[in-house]
């Protein structure tokens, strides 16, 4: 059902925040590596909210709020 609203694999919707326009905050389910070295093992320096404006879902604007970090 999550992709389906979202067309991402590896995303699922933790919220609802309102229907139209469609606002979803979602949840990335893999497991991150440091972008730089590749390492598993990190720590969260920083957390913020990336808002995405996705493609339009039946005629109406999806905008996904996805949790993100900054990692040392």
């Amino acid at each position: 059902m999550e992709r389906l609203l979202t067309g991402l694999v590896d995303f699922s919707i933790k919220k609802v925040i309102s229907v139209r326009p469609a606002r979803l905050e979602v949840v990335y389910n893999r497991e991150t590596c440091c972008p730089q070295c590749g390492s598993l093992r990190k720590r969260i320096k920083a957390s913020f909210w990336r808002k995405i404006n996705s493609t339009p879902q039946q005629g109406h604007p999806v905008t996904l709020l996805v949790y993100c970090h900054k990692y040392h």
